[in-house]
């Protein structure tokens, strides 16, 4: 059975053994453990009773052992509840840094391509809502979302109205991360895994560029005999497992 974890999972899983350390250490200050224990064991001893007296067909006492088990796992809940209050933020705080760290998605894409100043672009096609601002010389596509392992391109074609075209000015991509930072310029090959290049035809008077972009990243950071994870199945799945293990070793409930 193949197993693997990229250098991001395993920080995931790191965080995932902290952050149920953490839960396990509050819930054994903020709880009863003994009374927990106890509740939890009368109820299993009223469902077994429950039963018996399904099987007798005794209606009265199935409703009188019903009624307090439902009382008892009212307040199980509400006991459950209890670390929520001192572990809700921390964990907020941490998931929305892990999602903006971990999650590959690329969003408000833009792509823009500077023209010289002042050119007049006669019979212009944009692909894919492009549109050229001629007094500031920029056309424009707003991409949007650009998914993990997600690529495509966006074109322009024109005659240029009169005189020469400089085309050697280089396109710039410019993208908001998924945690909601301002927009960043980036370079062909940035290192947040965007692809970005551009090309150019020139055929009888006309000239056509098309910018490529590609979203080389990964949303799998752990593969388990052929199941693929990303970075919140990894991190539920590892808390599972520690949650479970530290729950054995410090014997919390």
């Amino acid at each position: 059975m193949s197993f693997s974890i990229t250098p991001e999972g395993q920080v995931i899983a790191v965080i995932s053994a902290g952050l149920a350390l953490m839960s396990l250490a509050v819930r054994k200050k903020v709880l009863d453990q003994n009374k927990v224990k106890q509740q939890r064991e009368e109820m299993q001893e009223l469902q077994k009773k429950i039963k018996e007296a399904q099987k007798a067909k005794d209606n009265k006492t199935v409703g009188d052992l019903y009624s307090r088990l439902m009382e008892l796992n009212s307040d199980v809940m509400k006991q459950s509840f209890k670390p929520m209050i001192f572990t809700l933020i921390p964990f907020l705080l941490i998931f929305g840094w892990m999602r903006g760290a971990y999650e590959p998605t690329a969003t408000e894409v833009v792509l823009v391509n500077p023209m010289p100043e002042g050119i007049r672009l006669v019979d212009l096609n944009v692909s894919d809502g492009g549109f050229y601002n001629e007094s500031s010389g920029l056309m424009l596509w707003r991409v949007g979302v650009v998914e993990a392992g997600n690529w495509s391109i966006v074109s322009s074609e024109f005659s240029p109205g009169g005189g020469g075209i400089d085309l050697s000015k280089p396109a710039v991509m410019y993208l908001k991360s998924a945690s909601g930072g301002a927009l960043e310029p980036l370079n062909s090959n940035a290192s947040n895994g965007m692809v970005f290049q551009k090309s150019v035809e020139s055929s009888g008077g006309r000239i056509k560029i098309t910018l490529f972009y590609n979203n080389t990243k990964s949303n799998i950071v752990a593969s388990l005999g052929g199941f693929e994870l990303g970075w919140f199945g990894w991190y539920f799945l590892s808390s599972m497992v520690a949650s479970m293990v530290f729950n054995k070793i410090f014997n919390v409930m």
